[in-house]
């Protein structure tokens, strides 16, 4: 990231520009200019739910993300499991951010398993800004197909799992 900033160059950094909330600072204190993106946003089938989650009536969100850290750290190497939020995470924490706007932790729960070390897993509620609840599920190795579910009060799921393939 340094060499491509100092290349006096826009760049657009779809994945997060440094791993250290300083390091990033550090860039924009610099002043470099950076626009950093994450493609999901884009797709067609986001910008269908985002439609109708801005048309209102949403009830309730389960997001579910489920971190594969063997496969990670075998591609990766090991250390990628300390980065792991950043790394991979960051694409769906984006996702939930952009279409549900901003959040507040109302409950939210770390759990360590030796095995999985140092990866934590998160369990949680977070709220929307008019009280919608969205429930968190990030863990290791879980079964359960990653992606959203949003549920709205004519009875109907929305459904993004995998994020790329919507369903209704």
């Amino acid at each position: 990231m340094p060499q491509a900033l100092d290349a006096g160059l826009p760049v657009l950094a779809e994945k997060p520009i440094a791993l250290r909330a300083a390091t990033a600072r550090s860039y924009l204190a610099a002043g470099h200019a950076v626009s950093v993106g994450y493609n999901r946003r884009f797709y067609h089938t986001v910008a269908q739910l985002k439609r109708r989650v801005d048309d209102g009536g949403l009830k309730s969100v389960d997001v579910t993300i489920s971190e594969d850290l063997a496969a990670l750290a075998k591609r990766h190497g090991p250390e990628i499991l300390r980065h792991v939020l950043a790394f991979s995470s960051a694409h769906t924490l984006d996702l939930v951010r952009y279409l549900f706007g901003e959040l507040k932790v109302a409950e939210m729960r770390e759990y360590r398993e030796p095995k999985t070390a140092p990866f934590s897993s998160y369990n949680g509620m977070l709220i929307r800004l008019d009280g919608t609840p969205v429930f968190l599920h990030l863990n290791a190795d879980d079964p359960s197909p990653a992606g959203l579910r949003c549920r709205f009060d004519d009875g109907t799921a929305w459904v993004l799992a995998p994020l790329e393939r919507l369903t209704v």
